[in-house]
This record gives structure tokens, sequence and C-alpha cells, in this order.
């Protein structure tokens, strides 16, 4: 199970950036959002269009995965 502290931090982070909760998802997949969700030993980055994933890239590092997720909501 993944440490649910790396996503409660990441929402602090992004809550400090103005980014509203509106337009990202952290751990599970919401629809029209930008997501990160860590599956199968691979953090996924993504944007949940109509259950679609949409410029889905897959990072085996966290810390790579949460730069390209803060650029797309910057």
């Amino acid at each position: 199970m993944m440490n649910k502290s790396i996503f409660s931090n990441l929402a602090s982070e992004l809550e400090e950036l103005g980014i509203p909760k509106s337009s990202f998802s952290l751990e599970h997949p919401r629809n029209e959002r930008t997501c990160l969700i860590y599956s199968e030993g691979k953090w996924l980055v993504y944007y949940s269009e109509r259950g679609g994933l949409t410029d889905l890239l897959e990072f085996n590092n966290f810390d790579e995965a949460k730069t390209n997720f803060i650029g797309r909501l910057i």
C-alpha cells in the first residue's frame, strides 16, 4: 500500500501554489482532471477525460512524476 503522506504532502504543496482542488486528482482517477496515480509499481500522470487517459506518461520515480504533474497544473 502506498504511503498516504506522499499524497497528503503533495496536496498541501498544490494548495500553497494556489492550484484549485477541482483541477487535479491524487491517488484515484477522476474525470476532467489531471491525475497522479500509483499503479503496479509505476507513477502515472495523465488527464482523465470521459474515462479516457489523455497524454499518459509513466514514471519509475515519484519526483519525476511530481515535477511533470505540477508542470501540467501551473
